[in-house]
């Protein structure tokens, strides 16, 4: 089994990595992503060279937006690092899972992947972090060639249990 922990990526020009970092992290790789973004309002991705490289930029829009969030783009990203039917957990703002403006981001995560857990962390959970923002660790499995292939044909997924 092949996991990717991703705390920060980082290099000095994110469009285009060092070699090794090409080398040893490829797409559709992993079994198993866990990732705690970096998220705020204060640090938008905003350069064309690294928008370019994602799907969600034009995603519902009638123009590519010219920034998003870290946090959407780690989204999309750590999905593309999985394998078909690999699981991802995520910690992300309340407000990706509840904002009616960001409904668009949540249709594109379920034409790609299926909703194992959602799980409210408590405000206690990042306080040394000094922050206040309400998080969530999401949980997805990445479709398989056939589920992708069913949706995009139906435009939805077969129905499946959600267990509380």
């Amino acid at each position: 089994m092949r996991a990717l922990i991703c705390k920060h990526l980082r290099s000095p020009t994110p469009s285009n990595p060092p070699s090794r970092v090409r080398e040893e992290i490829n797409l559709a790789k992993f079994d198993v992503v866990f990732t705690n973004p970096p998220f705020g309002s204060k640090l938008p991705i905003d350069d064309p060279h690294i928008l370019d490289q994602f799907e969600l930029v034009k995603v519902e829009a009638q123009s590519p937006r010219s920034s998003l969030p870290p946090e959407q783009l780690f989204v999309e990203r750590c999905l593309e690092f999985l394998k078909p039917g690999g699981r991802m957990a995520i910690v992300l703002p309340d407000s990706i899972l509840s904002n009616p403006g960001l409904a668009w981001l949540r249709r594109w995560v379920l034409s790609n992947a299926w909703v194992i857990a959602s799980v409210d962390l408590p405000r206690e959970m990042f306080a040394r972090s000094d922050t206040h923002t309400m998080t969530a660790v999401l949980v997805l499995q990445k479709f398989t060639a056939e589920e992708k292939r069913h949706f995009n044909e139906l435009g939805k997924v077969p129905p499946y249990k959600i267990r509380n």
